[in-house]
């Protein structure tokens, strides 16, 4: 089971890091900032704090630095959300490219999402 929400986590990331990327080139207003900022609302931070995971699993490195990582993710975009209320476009430019706070944050969030992926194929 784990496998399969991680692997839509992935592709579900994909999918809302794009249309937040269109939003904020669009220059959209952010009417849900709190839902962005909150790590337990999406599909993937209830799935992660639900009962789906052993506490073994939980208790893993991996779990506790997706967990880190998955927060750090949801902080980033509510400042950039916050950036481009205040109209300061450059710094949002700069958060969403690579080197930026943005970037960095998904990228890392991505790679680890990859790394547990993998570890669930080599088995114990």
């Amino acid at each position: 089971m784990a496998k399969a929400e991680i692997e839509k986590a992935i592709g579900t990331h994909a999918l809302w890091k794009g249309r937040f990327k269109a939003a904020l080139e669009a220059r959209r207003p952010m009417a849900f900032r709190e839902a962005i900022a909150a790590d337990d609302q999406c599909d993937f931070g209830i799935w992660l704090r639900g009962p789906d995971l052993s506490a073994e699993e939980r208790a893993s490195e991996i779990v506790r630095a997706i967990e880190g990582l998955h927060a750090e993710f949801h902080r980033a975009a509510a400042q950039v959300v916050d950036l481009a209320e205040a109209h300061r476009e450059f710094e949002v430019g700069l958060s969403v490219s690579p080197g930026g706070a943005f970037h960095e944050a998904s990228a890392a969030l991505l790679e680890a999402l990859k790394a547990w992926y993998e570890s669930l194929n080599e088995g114990p």
